[in-house]
């Protein structure tokens, strides 16, 4: 794993201060299964049984560490994370490699599962000179409207609003589109629906009555 995954992890206070690699263990019949499958392929494939097995991966479980008791670590299996746990270090993951590399990482719903704070840290990592050298970039959709307030975290051109029109095309254009005055509260009139690209919820009134379920 990457070590800059991990230190994220800690300093988000995860609990997560470290992670192993377990071997899984193979029952007799499971081990007497592969032996027979290896001789099969072999047969097939027309190489020896020896070459087959040293091509055979070793099995491993990944897991975390988590903070216990009197410094004692507690292992959890990764596929029991959490989810949000789960996708940030997917999304961590695609993000360093896209620093590493200068690249593009386009990725949707930015704050699924992801704490405000969190994601304010992941697009620092691309504002930053010390994190993103090499010019990397972040495009990403969200719903969490406190990153429009979110001090120097966002230039106003960086920040585009999406609507589709009655043909479902949609539009978009940016804050930087609108003047701005001293004192603006760009989430109060997002929601007010000032700035556009906000749907119209209604009211539960006009919803009922509501038909029968199945």
């Amino acid at each position: 794993m990457d070590e800059r995954i991990l230190r994220v992890l800690r300093q988000i206070d995860t609990g997560i201060i470290g992670y192993r690699l377990k071997t899984l263990e193979e029952s007799e019949d499971k081990s007497e299964f592969m032996q027979k499958l290896q001789i099969l392929f072999a047969e097939e494939l027309n190489i020896k049984i020896e070459e087959l097995a040293s091509m055979q991966e070793q099995l491993f479980e990944f897991e975390f560490a988590h903070a216990g008791r009197e410094d004692h670590p507690v292992y959890l299996n990764f596929a029991k994370e959490s989810a949000g746990t789960r996708r940030l270090v997917a999304i961590l993951d695609e993000a360093f490699y896209s620093l590493d590399k200068g690249a593009v990482y386009i990725l949707d719903e930015l704050d699924v599962s992801v704490h405000t704070r969190v994601c304010e840290l992941l697009l620092d990592l691309y504002n930053s000179p010390q994190t993103n050298p090499k010019g990397a970039q972040l495009l990403t959709a969200t719903h969490n409207t406190h990153l429009l307030t979110a001090k120097d975290l966002l230039r106003r051109d960086q920040i585009w609003f999406t609507e589709k029109d009655r043909e479902g095309a949609t539009r978009l254009w940016p804050l930087s589109d609108f003047r701005i005055p001293q004192g603006f509260n760009t989430n109060k009139s997002y929601l007010e629906g000032q700035l556009g690209g906000i749907p119209f919820a209604g009211r539960v009134a006009d919803l009922l009555p509501l038909p029968d379920g199945p």
